[in-house]
């Protein structure tokens, strides 16, 4: 199945959850009783340190629970900037394409990243472009597991959310190239609600902080599953978080604020940290060997998602 290269960006995939019916007009989007509609998108968990992470798409896979696989394949490669989508910004890759009504078993994200010294995804740091390697994008392609359910005479929409944070590193013996894991997870938008609120500014000024305040670089909350969970940073050990979020100055209040989107509806612990840049991976740390940056947290608040629904924690 062949789709255009049109661009859909949009900041918020609100369309797309629970009925669709912005997106798709009547209340079972056209599609007959044997299929339904889905879209997929796909966001990310922003990073200090680059600049841009440039990733090219080439098609998407859906596996139904029946065995028989669709595959949507681009008419051009698309190259979609990751940093650009961060908060409840996505880009849609899949735009409400009828399929057949029933349980996806998982979605697969083709992907041109490999090390091997064409022009195709790539990292933008202050050094300069390098080119990003994505293990298995595009050989196998990513693939996230659902279920995915798309309801006969209704819609569905999933959004792949990439924690660059936890997943881009530089490591040592890939002559500079960026190695980016596939650390994603895919979560269905009729379930998810998202946490935000606004940060006291004396937090992001403490002798203790890091971060830049005209840049906003360091400052992020993270967020953990299950509540009273103690922060800690991105490590071999537990708890590690599901996903973060930058800071930025919201133009009308002037307060620092935030926001975690697409988050399943559950019990969380959200904590902020001014020391975020120095949560990083480092590159000559071999895989299966343990690291600890040890940056400091707020305490860690409770928070409760529901389905549809913003819940609001302030940092104070």
């Amino acid at each position: 199945m062949r789709l255009s290269n049109a661009r859909s960006r949009i900041a918020l995939l609100a369309c797309a959850a629970l009925t669709l019916m912005a997106c798709g007009g009547s209340s079972n989007g056209g599609f007959n009783p044997a299929t339904g509609g889905l879209t997929i998108a796909v966001t990310d968990a922003a990073i200090d340190d680059v600049e841009q992470v440039v990733v090219v798409f080439t098609g998407v896979s859906i596996n139904h629970q029946d065995g028989s696989p669709i595959r949507f394949d681009f008419d051009e490669p698309r190259a979609i900037d990751l940093l650009e989508l961060t908060g409840e910004s996505v880009e849609i890759l899949v735009d409400n394409a009828e399929v057949p009504a029933g349980r996806y078993s998982w979605v697969r994200l083709h992907i041109s990243a490999a090390a091997d010294g064409t022009r195709d995804s790539y990292v933008i740091d202050s050094e300069g472009e390098f080119e990003l390697f994505i293990p298995s994008g595009r050989q196998s392609g990513l693939q996230l597991n659902g279920p995915v359910t798309v309801p006969a005479g209704g819609q569905a929409a999933v959004v792949a959310d990439w924690d660059l944070r936890q997943g881009l590193i530089r490591p040592q013996g890939l002559g500079g190239t960026y190695l980016l894991k596939p650390l994603i997870r895919l979560v269905d938008l009729s379930e998810t609600g998202s946490i935000a609120g606004t940060i006291d500014p004396a937090l992001l000024t403490a002798a203790s902080c890091t971060g830049d305040l005209n840049t906003g670089r360091g400052n992020a909350v993270y967020v953990y599953e299950g509540a009273n969970v103690i922060p800690a940073d991105i490590s071999e050990l537990a708890p590690n978080p599901i996903t973060t979020a930058t800071i930025e100055v919201d133009t009308a209040s002037g307060l620092p604020e935030y926001r975690l989107a697409f988050l399943p509806a559950g019990e969380y612990t959200v904590a902020f940290t001014c020391q975020a840049s120095e949560d990083r991976i480092p590159p000559d740390v071999p895989d299966g060997d343990s690291y600890v940056d040890l940056i400091d947290f707020t305490p860690g608040q409770n928070a409760a998602v529901a389905s549809g629904v913003t819940t609001v924690v302030n940092f104070e």
